[in-house]
């Protein structure tokens, strides 16, 4: 039904220009990261945990992809201000910046404010691609 709505809709473009049509989007081949030396590339992800007596349910864990080092940081929430202290109070002073900093496409973690934290740092945000 898609097929003859297309050929019959968009003028009788032939065959093979209306199966051109339906064809999905092909996205990037998956490559593995690699890294040759600590503070490279760190990584953001938050863990969720059911909520327990402390109420505690998000935990950011930051790794740095070279030495595979984490820290894992319990917060009370997982807005971009929550994010930006937590890596500058928790990661930041204590080991340096990093060249980049590598996240999902969360909105905690692709706010204004994590964009400021990173150009003041001089440090460049990069990100997985949507599932």
């Amino acid at each position: 039904m898609v097929l003859t709505e297309l050929y019959d809709g968009m003028g009788h473009m032939g065959i093979e220009r209306t199966l051109d049509l339906t064809l999905p989007e092909k996205a990037a081949p998956l490559v593995n990261i690699r890294t040759s030396r600590p503070l490279e590339l760190v990584c953001m992800d938050f863990l969720s945990l059911e909520p327990d007596q402390s109420n505690t349910k998000d935990i950011l864990v930051m790794t740095d992809h070279f030495t595979k080092y984490a820290i894992a940081v319990p917060t009370r929430n997982q807005k971009a201000q929550t994010v930006a202290k937590c890596l500058w109070d928790n990661f930041l002073v204590h080991y340096g910046f990093p060249e980049k900093l590598h996240s999902d496409q969360g909105t905690d973690f692709e706010s204004h404010t994590i964009k400021e934290l990173c150009k003041v740092a001089g440090t460049s945000k990069t990100r997985t691609t949507p599932l």
